[in-house]
């Protein structure tokens, strides 16, 4: 049963040849599923630049909102104080009104006697 040498050479070369083959192609599939990887990682990086981006919207967004609040707030108080004002000044022209009224009754009514 020996082989002769070139006979033996030949299908250890062929074995050999065929070992390469398929670490080569482990090779390749490996290169392929790093660059799938990389995709992968590339795509969520994407994605969550796209997450921080709107998130940072969202922030200037509410500090536009918070500022319009505060700008409101304001209004609303120097609205309130014109008003307590007018009712002020409302209230002191009734009482004027009511006092020169009581002033024209007593007018003609010490008129009225003499």
């Amino acid at each position: 049963g020996d082989m002769p040498f070139s006979a033996r050479s030949l299908a250890s070369s062929a074995a050999e040849r065929a070992s390469i083959a398929g670490l080569a192609e482990n090779i390749k599939k490996g290169i392929s599923a790093s660059n799938s990887a990389q995709r992968q990682v590339a795509s969520e990086k994407k994605k969550l630049e796209d997450a921080q981006a709107e998130v940072e919207r969202m922030r200037a967004m509410l500090r536009e909102a918070e500022q319009e609040l505060k700008a409101l707030t304001a209004r609303r108080a120097d609205a309130e104080r014109e008003k307590e004002e007018a009712r002020d000044r409302t209230s002191r022209a009734r009482e004027t009104l009511k006092l020169r009224d009581l002033s024209i009754v007593e007018f003609r009514s010490t008129r009225d006697e003499a």
